[in-house]
């Protein structure tokens, strides 16, 4: 067993490290991953809910976040409507009052929803979306 975490870690860290260059670029304009890496990375993963929506959003942001607690992540893959994750932030705040909870969406999937923004407010919902 001890093995093959430690086989798995190895994999682990060669995988990301394949990845690097994309997370940790300085180019103009700056890449999504690099973005999505940042912001995550300046969470407390502990207390954060992260959701993304559907399309290529979930692959900027899925791949290599690591969520540390159960519900830490809550995608659907690519089979989700388009605009679900800034609704469903919304309901994950409200079931999780005291957790960070952050929406990564694209600008077509805000384009569905964004009007619940209003209702946030309204409703001192607080919620970081990134669009």
């Amino acid at each position: 067993m001890a093995t093959d975490v430690a086989r798995d870690q190895r994999a682990q860290g060669k995988w990301l490290e394949s990845w690097s260059p994309r997370l940790t670029s300085d180019e103009i304009p700056m890449n999504p991953y690099r973005a999505c890496w940042d912001i995550t990375h300046q969470l407390d993963s502990k207390n954060t809910i992260l959701l993304h929506d559907a399309g290529v959003t979930r692959a900027y942001v899925a791949h290599h976040y690591e969520a540390l607690n159960p519900l830490g992540f809550i995608g659907f893959g690519g089979t989700s409507a388009m605009g679900w994750s800034t609704p469903a932030a919304l309901g994950a705040k409200l079931g999780n009052p005291d957790k960070t909870v952050v929406n990564f969406t694209g600008d077509g999937s805000f384009g569905m929803t964004g009007m619940e923004i209003e209702t946030a407010a309204r409703n001192d919902i607080r919620t970081l979306t990134v669009i």
